[in-house]
């Protein structure tokens, strides 16, 4: 499971520098995409967060691993790449952009921060 690993709220002590146990379990809600999601309150400032406030699938609709996806591109064209997962080429462009936007490295990718 994904955690967060900072309060997202700047003004909070627990923003950096954190506690071991800066957030405390605040319930869960559902989505059709990952099932049951766990919400989590900061203990310093009351902001709560979910499993999903800092992932890279957050709006995701169709989570695919990041890795697999990289590593198909390697040696394909995003068409094929489509093809190998049963999605459209829109969705592999959509994780593409997203692997971008986050930093597009090695350790964001061995992070394991595709789909469970």
């Amino acid at each position: 499971m994904f955690l967060p690993v900072n309060c997202p709220n700047q003004h909070c002590t627990n923003h950096s520098g954190l506690p071991s146990d800066w957030l405390r379990p605040h319930g869960a809600y559902f989505t059709k995409a990952f099932g049951m999601v766990p919400r989590f309150k900061c203990v310093a400032c009351g902001r709560t967060v979910s499993a999903q406030t800092a992932s890279p699938h957050k709006f995701s609709k169709q989570p695919l691993p990041f890795q697999s996806v990289a590593r198909a591109m390697e040696t394909h064209s995003l068409r094929e790449v489509a093809r190998l997962f049963g999605v459209s080429t829109a969705v592999i462009q959509n994780h593409l952009d997203r692997l971008e936007r986050n930093g597009g490295t090695l350790g964001f990718i061995a992070e394991g921060t595709g789909a469970s």
